[in-house]
C-alpha cells in the first residue's frame, strides 16, 4: 500500500515532485550493484567521481560531515565513509560504504525503523565494537 492513499499521510500528495526522488524503489541488491559500479568506476570515470565524493559543502562542523555531488562524505569512529539516506512517509533506507575496508551496508525499512541506527550498530558490529 502506498502511503498516498493513507489519509494521515495526505502530506506525501503536496510533496510528489518538489522533493528529491520520492516513489523510487529499489531492493537491497540492486543498491549494493548501484554501489559496485560506483566503488568500479562503471558508470562514472575515477576523475569525475573524484569530483563526486569531494566536499563540496559543509554539513555538519561537529562530526566534519561534508556533501559532495549525491553523497555525504565523512569519517566516523570507524573510518572514513561515503553514505546516504532516504525516506517517505513509511520507509526509511541507509546505505554507507566504508572506504577502507570496502564494507558496504544497506538498510531497507517499510516501517519507518531507524535505519540509520540499525546500520550504525551493523557497522560496529563488524568492526568488534560496542555500538553508541
Amino acid at each position: 500500500m502506498l502511503p498516498d492513499s493513507l489519509s494521515e499521510y495526505d502530506i506525501t500528495i503536496c510533496l510528489d515532485g518538489i522533493v528529491g526522488d520520492g516513489a523510487v524503489n529499489s531492493t537491497t541488491g540492486d543498491l549494493f550493484i548501484w554501489d559496485r559500479a560506483l566503488k568500479n568506476h562503471l558508470l562514472l570515470s575515477e576523475r569525475m567521481q573524484t569530483e563526486m565524493f569531494s566536499p563540496q559543502s559543509l554539513i555538519d562542523t561537529i562530526t566534519k560531515t561534508y556533501y559532495g555531488y549525491g553523497e555525504f562524505i565523512g569519517e566516523n569512529e570507524l573510518g572514513k565513509c561515503i553514505k546516504h539516506s532516504g525516506s517517505w512517509p513509511g520507509y526509511r533506507n541507509y546505505l554507507i560504504r566504508y572506504i577502507e575496508e570496502d564494507l558496504t551496508i544497506i538498510v531497507l525499512s517499510n516501517n519507518e525503523s531507524d535505519a540509520k541506527r540499525i546500520s550504525n550498530e551493523l557497522a560496529h558490529n563488524y568492526f568488534g565494537r560496542k555500538p553508541k
